[in-house]
C-alpha cells in the first residue's frame, strides 16, 4: 500500500529530530578526550556545546559518552506529550466487525468474523498472556497462525519507542476514499505481471490509468493533476517520482 504525506492536525506524534539529537550530542569527544579520567558532570555539561567537534575516544570514554547521549535523548522523549492513536470509528460502528482485522480467524459464509473468536483476540491482546494467544480460535483452512502479535509488547533500542509513534487513521470502511483505494489495489493485482518498462505502451496499464482518473477521490501520485503511466502505483511521499528510469530499464 502506498504511504501518505498528509498530516492530521489533530495528531501530536512523537518524532525524533536528528538535528536536535546531533546538537545535543555534538562535540563531547574533544572535551572527553582531553580528560584522562573522571568524566564527571563538568565534562557532560561541555558535551552540550554546539561548537565542538567529535574526536577520538578510548573504549571506556566511548561507552560512557554513548550512554549519556542515549540517556539524555530518552529523557527528552519522556518529557514530550503523547496523544492517543486516532481511529476511524469503524470498530464501534459495525457490530459484526466487518472493517476490523480478523485474518486467520473463523468466518461465516458471508465473510463475517466469528464474534467469539474476535473477542478472544481482543482479550489476549489486552492481557498479554501467552497462553491466551494460544487459545485464539483459528479458521480450519488457515495455513498459518497470527504473525507474531506479541511483538507489540517488545521494546526497541533504536530511535523512539514504537508505541509513541502515531499513524494517520485509514479511511472509513464506507467512505469513497476507501473504495478508491480498494480499486487501486485491484488494479495492482491485475497488472502485477506487467514489467515497468512496458507501462507506457501496455493496454492494461492504460485501462488502469483511465479508471483511476475517473475515481471521485484522488489516488496516488499525479502529474498535472492526473494519474499517468509514470505515476501509476507510486507513493505520495517526497522523492517517489524522482526516478523515471524504471520505465526504461525495468528496475
Amino acid at each position: 500500500m502506498k504511504k501518505r504525506k498528509e498530516k492530521n492536525p489533530n495528531l501530536n506524534p512523537l518524532s525524533v529530530s536528528r538535528r536536535r539529537f546531533l546538537q545535543g550530542s555534538s562535540g563531547g569527544g574533544v572535551a572527553i578526550a582531553a580528560a584522562s579520567a573522571g568524566l564527571g558532570a563538568t565534562l557532560l555539561a561541555q558535551r552540550k556545546s554546539e561548537a565542538m567537534e567529535v574526536g577520538p575516544l578510548d573504549l571506556n570514554q566511548r561507552a560512557e559518552m554513548a550512554f549519556q547521549i542515549r540517556q539524555d535523548a530518552a529523557q527528552d522523549h519522556l518529557k514530550e506529550k503523547s496523544s492517543p492513536q486516532a481511529n476511524n470509528g469503524d470498530e464501534e460502528r459495525y457490530a459484526d466487525k466487518r472493517a476490523c482485522f480478523s485474518k486467520t480467524l473463523p468466518h461465516n459464509d458471508l465473510g463475517e468474523v466469528d464474534p467469539k473468536a474476535y473477542a478472544a483476540l481482543l482479550s489476549a491482546l489486552a492481557s498479554g498472556d501467552p497462553d491466551l494467544f494460544e487459545q485464539i480460535p483459528l479458521a480450519p483452512q488457515a495455513e498459518a497462525k497470527l504473525n507474531n502479535p506479541q511483538a507489540t509488547y517488545a521494546f526497541e533500542l533504536v530511535s523512539v519507542d514504537p508505541h509513541a509513534v502515531r499513524l494517520e487513521p485509514p479511511p472509513a470502511f464506507a467512505s469513497a476514499k476507501m473504495a478508491c483505494e480498494m480499486g487501486e489495489v485491484y488494479w495492482q493485482a491485475l497488472s502485477i505481471d506487467v514489467p515497468f518498462r512496458e507501462y507506457e505502451s501496455n493496454q492494461l496499464i492504460a485501462a488502469a490509468v483511465s479508471d483511476l482518473n475517473a475515481f471521485s477521490e484522488p489516488i496516488g501520485s499525479k502529474s498535472g493533476g492526473k494519474v499517468t503511466s509514470v505515476t501509476l502505483f507510486r507513493g505520495e511521499t517526497p522523492g517517489d517520482l524522482e526516478c523515471g528510469v524504471c520505465l526504461k530499464c525495468g528496475f
